[in-house]
């Protein structure tokens, strides 16, 4: 089982957010749920949705992915949607009662590609 328990957001990060619309929240999701994560990315990328794109990949195996509305597909994910506390953490930062889920986004970049690449679509 996953532990919920985050640490708390502070008052200035939530002031924040309301002025700038964009706070970095570091090391609030534990390593439970991180893993999680990493563990859903391993899965998505195994078996893409038919929207994923391989945008790059060089002679060394470097790769560009992306994918979207893969948590429909992913149990990781859908598990940390349901269940993490992202729904909270969002609910404390726009200062709502209600939370919907409308949309994922998966940006891979592996390390060392080079942005000024042409692209290239598998």
């Amino acid at each position: 089982m996953l532990n919920n328990e985050c640490r708390a957001i502070s008052a200035e990060e939530i002031e924040t957010f309301q002025a700038d619309g964009v706070v970095m929240l570091p090391q609030l999701f534990n390593a439970d749920w991180l893993q999680l994560l990493r563990d859903g990315l391993a899965e998505n990328r195994q078996h893409p949705t038919s929207r994923a794109r391989t945008w790059y990949r060089d002679e060394e195996g470097r790769t560009m992915f992306w994918d979207s509305q893969a948590w429909q597909g992913v149990p990781q994910y859908q598990r940390f949607v349901y269940d993490s506390p992202a729904a909270a953490i969002a609910g404390q930062l726009l200062r709502a009662k209600t939370i919907n889920f409308f949309f994922d986004a998966v940006f891979v970049r592996a390390p060392g590609t080079p942005f000024s690449t042409p692209w290239h679509q598998d």
